[in-house]
């Protein structure tokens, strides 16, 4: 399990004041469902807050949930808990990754790349709502978790006099940590997301975005990084979306060798290729981590190309402790110059 994984998760259909939709709610679930999977997220389930949301039975804007309020009491949670963690174990933070899925009415405010809408908005108090990119921002600048995956099924198109607002946590001083993140907008920038139809449940709809993005999750993925699951997303969202007569494109960003799923990065072997220098004597060992002897190469035959995992490598004398270069893998290809 991924014990150093939180998620937050959101999904609104009562909008009182906009109109109602009929998917995010089911959207949510299931993501949530793919997050407690031990087999899919591998999240503990108290490391996931699903924020709860008003039903049909709620009539006025004014008492519908969740509130801007209940989403960052949930991210406020989460922030705290981590940070104790940190504090009592650094080495925890490397393993730490905040997921924030959000599905319901959105638009797209000024500056901005988008926002979610909380159930309260209503016509003359647009305000009401998550400006998702300044979520991001401070969740980059804090470095609160090593990686931040953000999944927004909503509409990013344009309302007049629609304000939205960023976090109200307080700002980080110094940039300590590089954070790695992973963005996906259910719709291109400036356009709408829809919702279609389930199979055999016509009371039932479905994101598009949320489908293709959970199919991607649980299909077969001999390459588990986002780069893989982007491509993916890209090409099945126009497909779904098409099937029943609307436009549609995902908008994916991100550092594409973040894992999904029960692995992680520092899983998955990266290529390594090792160009010696002219006349660099040999051969030459490549030693792992326990020094053992993973594999001997003659220079003279040119670039040394090795698949190998995250961790600490050497290149020494063939049967001697004479280091010709240190090798440090992580979670990308690399080049090294012997």
């Amino acid at each position: 399990m991924h014990d150093a994984h939180y998620a937050v998760v959101v999904g609104i259909n009562r909008y009182p004041a906009l109109g109602d939709l009929r998917g995010p709610v089911g959207d949510a679930a299931l993501f949530a469902e793919w997050l407690r999977d031990p087999a899919g997220g591998a999240l503990p389930p108290d490391n996931i807050r699903v924020v709860p949301a008003s039903g049909t039975e709620v009539l006025h804007a004014y008492d519908a949930k969740p509130a801007v309020a209940e989403i960052v009491r949930a991210l406020g949670d989460l922030n705290r808990t981590v940070e104790a963690r940190v504090a009592a174990d650094p080495t925890v933070w490397k393993r730490t990754r905040l997921y924030l899925f959000v599905a319901g009415h959105g638009m797209l405010p000024d500056g901005s790349d988008g926002a979610l809408f909380a159930a309260n908005v209503s016509l003359d108090e647009l305000g009401h709502c998550l400006d998702l990119r300044r979520y991001a921002q401070w969740y980059r600048r804090s470095g609160r978790f090593r990686e931040l995956v953000l999944f927004a099924d909503c509409c990013r198109n344009r309302i007049d006099g629609a304000a939205a607002f960023g976090p109200p946590f307080t700002e980080p001083g110094e940039i300590e940590n590089v954070v790695r993140i992973v963005v996906g907008y259910g719709a291109e920038f400036g356009r709408e997301a829809f919702e279609g139809p389930v199979a055999d449940q016509p009371d039932q709809r479905r994101g598009y975005f949320t489908e293709a993005l959970l199919s991607g999750l649980r299909r077969p993925r001999p390459d588990p990084t986002w780069g893989a699951l982007r491509r993916y997303i890209a090409d099945t969202v126009p497909q779904l979306a098409a099937a029943h007569g609307h436009d549609q494109r995902a908008e994916l960003n991100g550092d594409d060798d973040v894992v999904f799923g029960p692995g992680t990065s520092d899983d998955i072997a990266r290529r390594v290729t090792i160009t010696f220098a002219s006349g660099t004597p040999g051969p030459v060992d490549l030693l792992g981590g326990r020094l053992e002897v993973l594999g001997t190469w003659n220079p003279a035959d040119g670039p040394w190309v090795r698949q190998l995992r995250a961790g600490l490598y050497a290149v020494v004398s063939h049967g001697s402790a004479t280091q010709l270069a240190g090798i440090t893998v992580a979670g990308a290809d690399l080049d090294v110059h012997v």
